[in-house]
């Protein structure tokens, strides 16, 4: 029996040996696999919008094409959702600002001040309807600054503020103002960023009434591809040239992320309106300042429709 004992006995070495080796390799192999994994479940209980990652991946090492790849789209994932946040946070400050520019706007002194005294005037002459319409039109105009809190509002609804406001107007200067609103039926569903018409008609009345009545105001709008496009023009004196290039140079300087610039518009900050549209549309965005040949003012302002934000 000497020689089954030697046999079984090399059979349980080589099967230890073996066995010992299976585990070895198999407790390396399982490392390999759950270090780089740890590192990602890691990364997942840190997931914090308040934690900026770094923009330089960071790279398990470990050799498995499928977990670098999990770890890249993480990583790429947790950078893009971080971005989406800041953008939407931009956009909601710049928003707050805005509503507080236009409500300090609206309720400034002198307006209030002329605002009143025309509605004295016309309560002297028995023009009940003038006054119950003119009070309407501040009450809806101060409802649409202060109460919604959507940063996006359909075109017609930023028209509606906007005729309001024109209105109230109209009854300050005696039907020496007009205006005219050509928009088609298609596109007065689109969403576009609330505030970013009626602040430029406002800066047309500033400057369009030291030219000779009638004063002129004229909105459009057309569809363009995938994008919306409004104009609106004044038959003032215009930008002076120099002002338009200062304006210009400061749009071409300025970014999305960066605080309002002190120049301002009638109360609504030039920067303010051209940072909503940056940030929403991106290079969608339109905004343009050019005077008209024949006098006045012409701003161009438009951005990408719904379908193209989704895409």
């Amino acid at each position: 029996m000497s020689p089954f004992a030697s046999i079984v006995k090399l059979v349980l070495i080589v099967t230890a040996v073996a066995l010992l080796l299976t585990l070895t390799v198999t407790y390396f192999m399982a490392r390999q696999l759950t270090v780089p994994i740890k590192k990602i479940h890691s990364q997942i209980k840190k997931f914090d919008l308040n934690y900026i990652p770094s923009k330089k991946q960071q790279i398990l090492n470990s050799n498995i094409d499928e977990l670098e790849e999990l770890n890249d789209a993480f990583q790429n994932m947790h950078l893009k959702l971080k971005q989406s946040v800041m953008d939407m946070l931009e956009i909601q400050k710049r928003e707050l600002q805005s509503k507080l520019f236009a409500l300090q706007s609206q309720m400034n002194p002198h307006f209030l001040h002329n605002t009143l005294a025309n509605i004295c005037m016309m309560a002297e002459e028995n023009m009940n309807e003038e006054i119950v319409k003119m009070c309407k039109n501040i009450s809806h105009m101060l409802r649409y600054i202060s109460t919604d809190k959507s940063s996006s509002v359909e075109l017609k609804r930023e028209l509606e503020y906007t005729v309001q406001y024109l209105e109230c107007m109209k009854t300050r200067y005696n039907g020496s103002l007009v205006y005219k609103i050509d928009i088609p039926e298609e596109m007065l569903e689109i969403q576009i960023p609330k505030l970013v018409i009626q602040p430029f008609v406002e800066n047309s009345i500033k400057y369009g009434i030291h030219v000779e009545p009638p004063w002129v105001i004229d909105i459009s709008g057309y569809r363009r591809d995938k994008q919306w496009i409004v104009n609106i023009k004044d038959n003032g004196p215009g930008f002076a040239e120099e002002k338009i290039l200062e304006i210009r140079q400061r749009l071409e300087n300025v970014k999305s992320t960066q605080p309002l610039s002190g120049m301002e518009l009638d109360g609504m900050g030039i920067i303010n309106i051209y940072a909503r549209l940056k940030i929403l549309y991106r290079e969608m965005a339109v905004f343009e300042i050019n005077n008209l040949s024949e006098g006045g003012a012409f701003i161009t302002i438009g951005g990408g429709t719904r379908d193209t934000l989704t895409d």
